[in-house]
């Protein structure tokens, strides 16, 4: 009867914490302790089984393009990136909030009514993932295997999405600046607050 007690309690532990490896999860930079270094992970949306090599490709042809950059060049020694396959039932993404396709995050565009912006309206699934593979990460990049132009970067949850149009490489670079440094936009809009490099008065600074 002890036993079977046991039996059961391990068996709620694990029904409440998903099992790492039900998400493969693979390394693609390590600069060592997340204690002393900064964590980036990326997770793929949109993408198939069969994509999965179309993935990991993506994944390190926009990690090479985002070192090579300034500031983060300078800094890429002191990164780790990981990157964890999430296969979805069909490819891309949906269109509109309200009309979801089969993707693993239910990551559709016009979310925040604006047409180019793509996010996951199934967060619940991002940080089951997360929490089950690299829950101490500082910045999220998920990737959307889709054409249509697409960003967004959100500082307070520390991450982004960006689809694969022509410019999605320098889009990560820029959504960085929101979802890492909790920059604003280089422009003015209106807005309730100020931020470090975007002030309503410019005298003074």
């Amino acid at each position: 009867m002890k036993h079977i007690r046991i039996i059961v309690c391990i068996l709620a532990v694990l029904a409440a914490y998903p099992c790492a490896a039900q998400y493969k999860t693979d390394t693609l930079r390590y600069a060592g302790s997340n204690d002393d270094y900064t964590d980036i992970v990326f997770l793929g949306e949109g993408y198939t089984a069969a994509q999965m090599n179309k993935f990991v490709q993506d994944v390190k042809s926009h990690d090479v393009y985002f070192f090579n950059k300034d500031p983060w060049k300078r800094y890429s020694n002191m990164f780790n990136v990981f990157y964890v396959k999430t296969p979805s039932n069909v490819s891309g993404a949906g269109l509109t909030p309200d009309k979801p396709i089969d993707n693993f995050y239910k990551t559709t565009f016009g979310c925040s009514g604006v047409d180019r912006m793509p996010w996951p309206t199934d967060m619940n699934k991002v940080y089951e993932v997360l929490n089950a593979t690299v829950p101490q990460y500082d910045m999220v990049v998920i990737l959307v295997n889709s054409s249509k132009y697409g960003g967004a970067g959100n500082a307070s949850l520390k991450m982004m999405c960006v689809s694969l149009d022509g410019s999605s490489m320098e889009t990560i670079c820029h959504e960085a600046g929101h979802a890492f440094a909790s920059l604003a936009d280089e422009y003015w809009y209106d807005r309730d607050v100020e931020s470090p490099n975007d002030a309503r008065k410019t005298n003074p600074v």
